[in-house]
């Protein structure tokens, strides 16, 4: 007997669903992101640029870290948002 893969590929063709089964890009693992997001952008391949470009277009939280990151083009020298992290150097009362 055939398992359920052999069962669909026979259905398949009689439904006429195989057209609709072309495959789509997954979404970006974790780890490619925070690869892209922390080398320099100089190193990364044009392909990886897009790939970056395209996740940070499609969501606005990674696009906030992106921006944060001291490799991105678009981060910016301020130091406002880690001093107000808890325990970071700028948060500390003088002694």
């Amino acid at each position: 007997m055939g398992g359920y893969a052999t069962i669909r590929n026979y259905v398949l063709p009689f439904c006429g669903v195989r057209a609709a089964l072309s495959a789509v890009p997954g979404p970006p693992k974790a780890r490619d992101l925070s690869r892209w997001i922390t080398a320099d952008p100089d190193h990364l391949d044009n392909d990886a640029k897009a790939k970056l470009a395209e996740a940070r277009e499609q969501c606005p939280h990674l696009d906030a870290l992106a921006a944060t990151s001291p490799s991105s083009p678009r981060s910016s020298p301020d130091t406002t948002a880690t001093a107000s992290m808890p325990g970071s150097p700028q948060s500390r009362p003088p002694s």
